[in-house]
């Protein structure tokens, strides 16, 4: 019986999180593999998953793995799943990818009959449990899963224990150029550079991305940079006459103003002048 993901739009994932909500979903699945013969496979018949197609890896996040494999080979293979005349790497992306780039022959595999649900559940839930995963990743991962399979962005959301919010701005950011998602892949600017630059031209975007790494801006000068150059010259203003006269910082954006106190009496005596 599924308890707080009841409120999924697949029943099947909802079976799935139901089960394994409180677990290491993957090293369950590897641990069925203890009696299980390991294969090696040609590497042309090897793939990412779809989830994991567009998965980028910087090379300095495998240098000490890339030697060790010069030197060793593969030793912990790879989790995959047969589809079709192709199996899909489930688990062990960065061993793949090192794979790839040496060129080898083959790679050895742990080969599993993996459902879409399960192989989406996995891959979303192994996304959101490691942080060095970037933002981006896991934005090509929710889009696979929305465009390919159908998932609604709500379901990623309770899957990977984020808002509606986060999944739908994780997904915009990918509309952006091709020099901003660079920039953000090499951490040059943060998720949140790249949200508020998401909207704007292309070339707006680069022209104010150059200011971002320039200057290196806050998220929030950067926002007030993105208004002032969008000609919310009043708004700009507004902000600076409001700051200047209470002491406050103020936030202005299209349907909202943000007043943020020193403390809660400056806010509640601010409260009565109001009323």
């Amino acid at each position: 019986m599924v308890k707080k993901e009841k409120n999924l739009q697949n029943p099947s994932l909802a079976v799935l999180i139901d089960r394994y909500s409180d677990n290491d979903i993957i090293s369950l699945i590897e641990n069925d593999f203890k009696k299980e013969t390991i294969i090696n496979v040609p590497l042309e018949d090897v793939t990412f998953n779809p989830l994991c197609k567009h998965f980028l890896v910087m090379d300095e996040d495998v240098i000490d793995m890339t030697q060790s494999i010069k030197e060793n080979g593969i030793l912990l293979p790879l989790l995959a799943r047969k589809v079709g005349d192709k199996y899909e790497v489930i688990s062990g992306y960065k061993r793949f990818f090192v794979a790839r780039k040496l060129k080898l022959k083959e790679v050895p595999l742990m080969v599993r009959p993996i459902s879409d649900e399960l192989m989406i559940y996995m891959v979303l839930k192994h996304h959101a449990n490691d942080s060095r995963i970037s933002i981006l990743n896991k934005a090509y991962a929710y889009r696979a899963a929305v465009k390919k399979f159908g998932i609604s962005r709500n379901d990623i959301a309770i899957m990977t224990h984020q808002s509606l919010s986060h999944i739908v701005n994780s997904l915009r950011i990918l509309k952006l150029s091709k020099p901003v998602l660079d920039a953000l892949r090499r951490n040059e600017i943060s998720f949140g550079h790249a949200r508020v630059l998401v909207g704007l031209k292309e070339e707006e975007q680069e022209k104010i991305l150059a200011m971002i790494i320039k200057e290196k801006l806050s998220v929030r000068a950067a926002e007030d940079l993105v208004s002032f150059l969008n000609g919310s010259n009043l708004k700009y203003e507004t902000q600076q006459k409001l700051e200047k006269k209470y002491d406050i910082k103020v936030r202005i954006t299209k349907n909202r103003v943000t007043l943020d106190f020193p403390s809660e009496e400056e806010l509640d005596n601010f409260i009565k002048k109001m009323l």
